[in-house]
């Protein structure tokens, strides 16, 4: 969406250019290397390079191509991708693959996600957030996890639209990051 002027510029105030390479530096384990300081950094800049509102629907847009690359690079570790897990009833799936996925981000860095859920609502809290670390701001800003989130359901559940709301977020004061799911789809 913002062509690859607009990712070199938003890498190089993040103080990311060396993703800008062909050959981009990984950990043992095959991961890229980035920061949670270096995550936030880089949804602050798309909101400073972009305005608010801009940045914040670029942050949506790359949570949800976040959600895709994961599935890719992921999914059959996650079981995911296995015919039992895809041909469940859409409800019993949903539930499972967040329950994976909470497991698979909590290990996959610092941060703690918990799920819980209601008959009405799932609630996925994420404790030490990589996407709002030492930022300021009156409202809810993880509008990537929103992005990631709203991707998976509507993998999950054939093509249907939920509503995902950052109802609490650490930036604004709250001890963890917590967003509600409506269980019904909105379509």
């Amino acid at each position: 969406m913002i062509g690859r002027s607009g990712v070199n510029a938003v890498l190089n105030l993040s103080g990311l250019s060396f993703l800008m390479k062909p050959a981009i530096p990984v950990d043992p384990e095959g991961g890229v290397l980035i920061s949670y300081h270096d995550l936030s950094d880089t949804q602050d800049n798309l909101e400073q390079l972009y305005g608010l509102r801009g940045g914040r629907g670029l942050a949506l847009k790359a949570g949800r191509a976040f959600f895709t690359f994961a599935l890719r690079q992921y999914g059959r570790e996650l079981g995911l991708l296995d015919n039992d897990f895809r041909l469940q009833p859409p409800a019993v799936k949903i539930q499972a693959g967040l329950r994976r996925l909470a497991r698979f981000f909590s290990q996959s860095g610092d941060s703690a996600i918990h799920l819980e859920e209601d008959p009405r609502q799932f609630r996925w809290t994420v404790e030490n957030c990589p996407l709002c670390w030492r930022r300021r701001s009156d409202v809810p800003i993880c509008h990537m996890q929103v992005g990631v989130l709203q991707e998976y359901f509507y993998w999950a559940s054939g093509g249907k639209n939920y509503n995902i709301v950052e109802t609490e977020c650490s930036a604004a004061g709250a001890k963890a990051c917590v967003f509600t799911i409506d269980k019904i789809a909105l379509d």
